[in-house]
């Protein structure tokens, strides 16, 4: 069966894959990034978290609930948790020095992983799309995961900002 599911599966979503992965390994790099760039992993786990659902709100209207309220959980766990040292606002430049990090293919991954299961899962399983239970686990995963990168991200802006313009470089790991 896992043969068939996989053979079935159309080409374009191998493509996704490898791009992904590729995403995720340039995150796992040393690299420097304008506020903009550090903005873009999590719009792009936000849409695809809020594209997953979509069938599912249709069935079950209280999954909106559940997915906000997970965003919000993540968003303050991930602007409240620490930068990794070395995380720095290089303001003559107006971009930040982030250190590589593997937890942003862990997300991207396991948004990826969780959205192909749960659509084959789905196809299996026509009944399932309207099981509260499922699309509730679904919803809290998909709303912890894309809050914790956009509150990462915030707490990065919120660097910059205290930085402030005349600052030449604030530096978590000498301040933190």
């Amino acid at each position: 069966m896992l043969l068939q599911i996989l053979t079935h599966t159309p080409v374009f979503v191998w493509f996704l894959l490898a791009g992904l992965i590729a995403l995720g390994w340039r995150q796992s790099r040393d690299r420097l990034v304008t506020p903009l760039q550090v903005l873009a992993l999590p719009a792009m786990m936000l849409g695809l978290g809020a594209w997953s659902l979509a069938p599912g709100l249709a069935a079950l209207p209280v999954l909106a609930a559940v997915w906000l309220g997970a965003l919000a959980l993540g968003t303050a766990g991930g602007a409240g948790a620490p930068q990794q040292p070395g995380t720095a606002w290089l303001a003559p430049s107006g971009r930040f020095r982030l250190p590589g990090s593997w937890v942003p293919m862990a997300f991207i991954l396991t948004i990826f992983l969780l959205r192909y299961s749960s659509n084959v899962a789905f196809a299996l399983h026509p009944e399932w799309r309207s099981r509260l239970a499922v699309q509730a686990t679904l919803a809290v995963v998909l709303g912890l995961i894309s809050g914790l990168s956009i509150g990462r991200s915030l707490a990065l802006l919120r660097l910059a900002r205290r930085a402030g313009p005349a600052t030449a470089t604030a530096t978590i790991g000498a301040h933190a």
